[in-house]
């Protein structure tokens, strides 16, 4: 740029003291959304959220996994999408209330091992009195 330049110099000057007076909010990865494609379900999350605990999600999206994404940028895991939701909310609040439905529980634990989530055993405790219908005291 040349000072000769009347124009180009003002104009520089000017984009100089916008790009000064400009606060960027910083974006760092853990803040950062994603959006995931289980089995066709579409989900969208923060990093932070997907690394938070020691699960295989973690891994895929802290870089120690290689991740598939699609030409529209969503990472594609191949497995149903049905319980993801559920495996999320796990992840941001370490706790989901268990459905009463038997079968639907037996998905979710199947989903949270496949993640490698780690389920409390006090829901694992919890849904085998209930299957079984022993009293609370011989399960715990």
């Amino acid at each position: 740029m040349s000072k000769n330049d009347p124009l180009l110099f003002r104009e520089a000057v000017e984009w100089q003291q916008e790009a000064t007076n400009c606060h960027e909010v910083p974006d760092t990865a853990a803040d950062r959304y994603v959006r995931i494609n289980v089995g066709g379900a579409l989900f969208q999350t923060t990093i932070a959220t997907l690394t938070k605990h020691d699960t295989m999600l973690r891994a895929m999206f802290s870089g120690r996994m290689q991740v598939v994404t699609d030409s529209n940028g969503w990472v594609l895991i191949d497995r149903s999408g049905r319980h993801f939701g559920v495996i999320l909310d796990f992840l941001r609040d370490g706790f989901v209330p268990l459905p009463d439905c038997r079968v639907e529980v037996e998905q979710i634990l199947a989903e949270a091992r496949y993640y490698l989530v780690q389920v409390s055993p006090t829901y694992e405790t919890r849904y085998f009195c209930a299957r079984t219908g022993l009293p609370a005291l011989f399960c715990a």
